[in-house]
């Protein structure tokens, strides 16, 4: 048994995990049934210019 292709596969199912759940998040957030407000204002706008409008339009995003 090769246990560093076996790591390799963890690392990467746990990557894979992580990215599942931040999109989820970040998801909700953009739908407004989760609010990040307080501390992270500055860093959500940082990253996401717009985020406090009303509207917001995403590339790719049916309207």
């Amino acid at each position: 048994m090769d246990l560093h292709g076996s790591v390799k596969v963890r690392g990467e199912f746990s990557l894979l995990c992580l990215v599942h759940n931040v999109k989820k998040i970040v998801k909700r957030v953009l739908e407004g049934t989760v609010s990040l407000s307080g501390k992270y204002d500055q860093l959500i706008e940082e990253a996401v210019p717009g985020y406090g409008e009303e509207q917001l339009t995403l590339v790719g995003a049916a309207v």
